[in-house]
C-alpha cells in the first residue's frame, strides 16, 4: 500500500545499522521504573513484615483466627 501513501508506523526501510529508537528508550525506562518500584516495595515489606521478612506472614490467633501482627520495628 506504499503506492497510495498509506505507510504503517515503524515500517521504514532500514538503511545501514539503525540505533535504538524511541520505543526502545521507553521500554528501558519502564524496566528501570518497575525495578525501582519492586525494590521500594521489598524494603517497605521488610519493615512491616514479621522478623524483618518481606514475604513472611503474620501469625494468626488460634482462638479467633484473626491476624495478630506485632508493632513494626522502626529504624531510628
Amino acid at each position: 500500500m506504499g503506492q497510495f501513501g498509506m505507510n504503517l508506523p515503524g515500517g521504514r526501510r532500514m538503511v545501514g545499522s539503525a540505533g535504538p529508537g524511541v520505543y526502545d528508550g521507553l521500554l528501558a525506562a519502564a524496566v528501570v521504573a518497575l525495578a525501582a518500584a519492586c525494590v521500594v516495595v521489598w524494603m517497605q515489606g521488610s519493615i512491616i513484615g514479621p522478623d524483618g521478612s518481606a514475604i513472611g506472614t503474620h501469625p494468626r490467633d488460634a482462638s479467633t483466627g484473626e491476624l495478630n501482627p506485632k508493632e513494626p520495628k522502626l529504624a531510628n
